[in-house]
């Protein structure tokens, strides 16, 4: 390996380092004379064989290398196919003196930078192919830099990527978009594939939203949905997008991620079903039962249609309570409540309120006869003998009603009223009755 200065303008500029690989002396010293008379400084390296020219490339250093295409019983596109499989980022030029378009394209896809003709080799081409692939390896390097930083990224984050473009309709959905959504990474894409994979109960939503991205209703698109993925599993989506628009305002595409959020989602529902219902019965708490009551208060309001309310209190609980422990009085709350909801089946809904209170909702019920008749069914059911851990056990059950049939009555005043009814029979023992 030989070396040579020369070059001309700005002694403070940094030297261009040239790696010159010729097996060919002469050709070589006609590639080194027209780098001297390059207006820049350069620093050239010169080697005549195929292994230390690539052990030369692999040491680094290097801001160009001039790679003659006859290397002996290899070639130039040998050594710069196995330059960049062993990660050279330096500019490779490919020099031949029988160029043609199948070696260009062979070269470019090897990873070449350039091609030079030899028989047409002057310091201004060189000049020119100095500048041009320095600049263009930079290029190529910064951007696969930020391309593996980017995958990096996404991949630690777990999201997946998409980018669709309305205008041609082609869709890029990334591996791991693919696998959030149940779909073949290797099958051919589409917006329909994609579609076909989202809940039917959502599909609408989100093609609402990407209709409103196309449009330009929407600068950014951001949307919960959820997948069927498999064999009827449910997965909840939360996609992100950005549209990036024509200078008239027409989308050219939206690009953006998605994150599986369906632990999020499990953490929400079983927060709300933990503020809504009672723990030990599963039956609605006091927060939902008042929830219910505001929602029939509208649907009276607006449609005319009442309902009533049957408050039970249990009698004897205490009892059983003190005889047999806290464990059997569990037992017997999470019976009286399963036989409240057989009664009731889908024509209303029950909440506990209390230690052994109890609330029946039935929406559409106005009358007093039937909401009396529906007390009477659900205090038998609870009367019935209950099979514990300790053996059979009884409790009993008063109950006072109220019918909301008017506007105006609130939710507060026909608890208060079907509280009062309720104590007015367990305090009389007579038989309990009916408030209007």
């Amino acid at each position: 390996m030989a070396g040579v200065r020369g070059g001309g303008a700005g002694s403070n500029a940094p030297a261009t380092r040239v790696l010159v690989v010729d097996d060919d002396p002469a050709d070589a010293c006609v590639t080194i004379s027209r780098l001297k008379q390059l207006q820049r400084k350069v620093q050239v390296e010169v080697v005549n064989a195929f292994e230390p020219a690539r052990r030369e490339l692999v040491r680094g250093g290097y801001d160009i290398a001039f790679i003659d295409h006859y290397l002996g019983a290899q070639t130039g596109l040998e050594l710069i196919d196995l330059a960049r499989n062993e990660g050279v980022e330096c500019a490779l030029v490919l020099m031949t003196g029988s160029m043609d378009s199948e070696v260009e394209l062979t070269a470019l896809d090897r990873g070449a930078t350039d091609f030079l003709d030899k028989s047409e080799l002057t310091a201004r081409s060189l000049d020119r192919t100095l500048r041009y692939s320095i600049q263009r390896a930079n290029e190529v390097n910064q951007i696969a830099r930020l391309g593996a930083r980017l995958e990096a990224i996404i991949e630690g984050s777990n999201d997946g990527v998409w980018d669709w473009s309305p205008l041609t309709g082609s869709l890029f959905l990334s591996t791991r978009f693919c696998e959030l959504i149940g779909a073949d990474p290797e099958a051919p894409t589409s917006l329909r594939s994609w579609l076909e994979c989202i809940h039917p109960d959502d599909r609408a939503r989100v093609e609402a939203a990407l209709r409103a991205e196309v449009v330009g209703e929407s600068d950014t698109l951001e949307i919960e949905y959820r997948v069927v993925r498999g064999e009827g599993e449910v997965r909840w989506m939360h996609l992100r997008g950005k549209g990036c628009r024509a200078a008239a305002g027409r989308l050219q595409r939206v690009a953006g991620s998605q994150t599986d959020i369906t632990r999020r989602k499990e953490r929400e529902e079983d927060a709300r079903h933990r503020a809504f219902h009672d723990p030990l019965t599963g039956l609605g708490n006091r927060a939902a039962l008042e929830q219910q009551l505001e929602e029939l208060q509208g649907l009276l309001e607006c449609h005319g249609i009442g309902f009533s309310l049957v408050l039970l209190d249990l009698d004897g609980f205490k009892l059983i309570n003190d005889r047999h422990g806290h464990a059997t009085g569990d037992e017997v709350l999470q019976e009286v409540a399963a036989r409240l909801l057989r009664v009731v089946s889908t024509g209303g809904t029950a909440a506990r309120i209390g230690g052994d209170e109890f609330v029946v909702v039935a929406p559409g019920c106005a009358s007093f006869a039937l909401a009396t008749e529906l007390a009477q069914s659900l205090g038998e059911a609870v009367a019935r003998p209950i099979e514990a851990v300790v053996g059979r056990v009884r409790v009993g059950a008063s109950w006072g009603v109220r019918v909301v049939a008017e506007a105006g009555v609130s939710s507060a005043t026909a608890l208060a009223d079907a509280d009062a009814a309720m104590y007015g029979a367990k305090s009389s023992k007579r038989r309990p009755r009916a408030v209007g």
